[in-house]
């Protein structure tokens, strides 16, 4: 049953009795009791699955048609207040970002796809359904794909808030049409908090550059082309700081001074034109064995609030961040290190 079909409570209850018949253990019992108080209380019925001589695993249900990470806290705290009961979320579906902030709150949950995840000693379950969704249209305002998103997200990591969003396009040179387009995105995301008066008031940057990663890739949405430097690295890092600028390093190399890490033997390097500065610079186009990774950038972005280290033009650590996320190798273990001196060093790296 899609999520076009499993609109009421009735509707999805059925699908979580159905859902948690196929997936126990076999001989474990399954039992739904809908409660009829569900509009004060938030609660809607009560599911009991029963295994074999251990005590039953027993949840209090919350079944929304549609659910949007910003009302999570909310729909929990609510449950919370009429029941002791570990809690149990089933909608038709459930997006990546609502599974984790239930998964954080200590809540299990079901959607119409199977997506789920039952957590309540002794018993864990978890299976992976739909990662889009399959009951609504697509549609821009869902994706942080392209790059008015890309000069949007950068924006929302490198300035903190409070401030206004007119005066974040502003600062930032982002169309205001598209940064509303993209706040309101994750508004519903649980992302940003905006205040009518005060503007934005929040931005979880971590979670948004995690979000970012879901549409956006280092190699697939740049093009970027691979090179040989004869001579490694080092001698590509000399020729480049002769350069004042038209360039920006990214990858572990351009934090290489931030982390005690050992540096890609790759250098990605964000230029406008990759054809004239291989030429420029003497590099090989090759199709296996590159030290080297021209990137022809989505958003020119990528070369706002650039930072210099050792002689070199480095992007905004925001953007090593997701390029790292979206990389290879040990690029996303590196991007994790990253976002942790990021956590202890926001006045370093926010404006």
């Amino acid at each position: 049953m899609t999520p076009r079909t499993t609109s009421s409570k009735r509707d999805l209850l059925k699908v979580l009795e159905r859902t948690c018949t196929t997936i126990v253990p076999t001989g474990w019992q399954v039992t739904l009791r809908p409660q009829r108080t569900s509009r004060d209380t938030g609660i809607d019925a009560i599911l009991t699955l029963a295994p074999a001589r251990t005590p039953p695993a027993t949840f209090a249900v919350v079944a929304k048609s549609r659910i949007e990470p910003r009302d999570i806290v909310g729909l929990l705290a609510q449950a919370r207040a009429a029941t002791e009961l570990p809690l149990l979320v089933v909608a038709p579906y459930l997006g990546r970002r609502s599974q984790d902030l239930l998964v954080e709150s200590g809540a299990s949950y079901v959607d119409a796809t199977r997506n789920t995840r039952i957590n309540l000693d002794p018993l864990f379950i978890f299976t992976t359904g739909a990662t889009t969704d399959p009951g609504r249209e697509a549609s821009p305002l869902r994706s942080l794909r392209g790059a008015g998103a890309a000069r949007a997200v950068r924006a929302l990591c490198d300035y903190r808030p409070p401030v206004t969003v007119t005066a974040l396009a502003e600062r930032s040179e982002t169309p205001l049409a598209t940064l509303w387009r993209v706040v309101e995105l994750l508004q519903r995301e649980a992302l940003v908090v905006v205040r009518s008066r005060k503007g934005l008031e929040s931005v979880d940057w971590k979670g948004l550059l995690m979000r970012w990663a879901d549409d956006y890739s280092f190699t697939t949405s740049n093009v970027a082309r691979p090179y040989l430097e004869p001579r490694g690295v080092p001698a590509l890092l000399a020729k480049l700081r002769k350069r004042t600028r038209g360039y920006a390093m990214t990858g572990s190399l351009a934090v290489s001074d931030l982390l005690p890490i050992v540096a890609s033997p790759v250098a990605m390097v964000y230029v406008t034109d990759a054809d004239a500065v291989a030429e420029e610079l003497k590099l090989t186009a090759v199709e296996a064995g590159a030290n080297v990774v021209l990137a022809e950038p989505l958003s020119t972005v990528v070369f706002d609030r650039v930072r210099k280290t050792d002689g070199l033009i480095a992007a905004a650590v925001s953007q090593v961040a997701v390029d790292l996320l979206t990389g290879p190798g040990r690029a996303p273990a590196e991007a994790q290190e990253l976002i942790a001196w990021m956590q202890a060093n926001e006045d370093a790296w926010r404006t």
